[in-house]
């Protein structure tokens, strides 16, 4: 399976658009069905269309002349209005009740067949725009998942980016932050953020909350995009441990982008215990292209997720336990060194081990819309 990366965003045309509202998952693939707006307004004008039918329809069962009012007279008017929408914008109008549907219908009409109970209208009759459905955004997917902490890594300003689900912000150290580069989900209006190798990285306001000690499931996830260079050999992507090799207490995920002779590239999730440790290894992306991380522990055995594909799994033999020091991405939380270069996005911490459905999902959102 190519890898989960995307050099660019891009506009996308109508046929892969439509190819990719079709698509599930499956057999180990997802497609994502949430996708950028038409451009023409054909899709409204479906749901324009289906609203008009379902008012007709509402109004015969508020008289009581006909049947069930299927539908309302604003049906087709949020879908007509938004030809910039999401495709589903046509469904979303027929489905919104009017003058017909259920919240005004009366209980039967005067000589109606059946009780009005409408309000669906355009659910079936989106045309080509979609199901009749929103399709969550990228962030509405990872809140739904209950991480114990996201960021998005887009600050406009200030010097910290803001938790999504909780208040454990990351706080930037040192400098070299790069603010508002284009992120990893296309046709999202949130930034990434660029590290630039040397000396700049984050923490986080409560490191005590991914400890996840005793076998504790848990799973790091994040969007990394690597840039040649940098100080370091070894590159911390998200980092929680203490201690000196071979004595180490915690994890990390991080890449080894240039690798020397008798050496090899390698993005790696470690699993650190005091006398043990366990290293689980992947490719390195291609410069430059964004790539969706998964670093998953389910108390037995840890997995690595690159792109979306599974890259190395190994068992673990004993427990971490509690720590005292930071937790950091961007470079080691142990010591002064590790600098990342290149730029992060979307980063999240579960309590709990994500199946492999779900790291699917995420990895594919990020690159179902890219020029095929």
């Amino acid at each position: 399976m190519a890898l989960a990366s995307r050099p660019m965003r891009r506009t996308h045309s109508r046929r892969q658009l439509a190819w990719a509202a079709a698509c599930g998952l499956g057999a180990g693939l997802a497609c994502s069905s949430s996708f950028s707006a038409r451009d023409d307004g054909s899709a409204g004008t479906a749901g324009d269309e289906a609203g008009r039918a379902g008012a007709s329809a509402g109004a015969a069962g508020r008289a009581g002349s006909g049947p069930v009012g299927a539908g309302g007279t604003s049906a087709g008017t949020a879908g007509a209005g938004r030809g910039g929408a999401p495709p589903n914008a046509a469904g979303r109008g027929g489905s919104e009740a009017g003058a017909g549907g259920s919240e005004d219908a009366p209980a039967s009409g005067a000589g109606g067949e059946a009780p009005g109970a409408g309000g669906s209208g355009g659910s079936g009759q989106a045309g080509t725009g979609g199901s009749g459905t929103l399709d969550p955004s990228y962030r509405d997917m990872i809140v739904a998942a209950e991480p114990v902490a996201y960021w998005r890594m887009g600050p406009a300003r200030g010097a910290m980016v803001a938790d999504e689900v909780g208040d454990n912000d990351l706080v930037f150290q040192g400098s070299g932050h790069t603010r508002g580069l284009e992120g990893a989900i296309p046709d999202d209006p949130d930034y990434a953020l660029g590290f630039d190798g040397v000396a700049s990285f984050a923490v986080a306001t409560e490191p005590r909350a991914f400890d996840f000690a005793d076998g504790a499931e848990f799973t790091l996830e994040c969007w990394a995009r690597h840039e040649p260079g940098g100080a370091d050999y070894f590159q911390h992507l998200i980092s929680n441990t203490e201690g000196s090799p071979g004595a180490r207490n915690g994890y990390i995920l991080y890449l080894l982008p240039e690798a020397e002779e008798g050496d090899a590239a390698r993005s790696s999730f470690e699993l650190d215990r005091i006398g043990a440790e366990i290293s689980v290894w992947g490719p390195v992306p291609e410069t430059s292209l964004w790539t969706h991380f998964a670093a998953v522990s389910d108390g037995a055995s840890i997995t690595l997720y690159v792109g979306g594909t599974q890259a190395g799994s190994g068992a673990i033999d004993g427990v971490m336990t509690a720590r005292t020091g930071p937790f950091a991405v961007g470079r080691a939380s142990n010591e002064p060194a590790r600098y990342f270069k290149g730029a992060l996005d979307e980063i999240a911490v579960y309590p709990r081990a994500l199946g492999i459905a779900e790291v699917v999902e995420h990895a594919t959102f990020g690159r179902v819309l890219q020029p095929r």
